[in-house]
């Protein structure tokens, strides 16, 4: 079986939540590696937009995969392997446990993500 969830966010207004609510904001949805990974890259807003997209796509498969799974945008954590592929981490071990891919797009506007569960 495969599960799928897609999702995309307007750059605009991630970068206008992150201007009203600063590190409060950040600190609600990102870890601190999602953070320190955007802050570093030359538009971070851009790159929260990204993870943000991804979270949700994530969170949208697993929904099909398992409706009584009860996850958050913090419990999913977005990480970049040594080659930039973004990957999804959990803070939960049993969900660790899928077989998640995940792919982000983004331009100046737009994030888009799309994640795969298959078993």
């Amino acid at each position: 079986m495969i599960w799928i969830g897609n999702d995309i966010v307007n750059v605009v207004r991630i970068e206008s939540i992150i201007n009203k609510y600063g590190i409060m904001f950040l600190k609600k949805i990102f870890s601190r590696k999602e953070i320190s990974y955007c802050i570093s890259k030359k538009n971070p807003n851009i790159h929260f937009s990204g993870k943000f997209s991804a979270k949700e796509a994530v969170i949208k498969a697993i929904g099909h995969y398992d409706p009584s799974y009860k996850i958050f945008l913090k419990d999913v954590e977005i990480l970049n392997d040594k080659n930039s592929r973004p990957f999804a981490n959990f803070k939960n071990d049993i969900l660790n446990s899928l077989n998640v891919k995940i792919t982000i797009s983004h331009t100046d506007e737009y994030a888009s993500s799309f994640a795969l569960i298959h078993k």
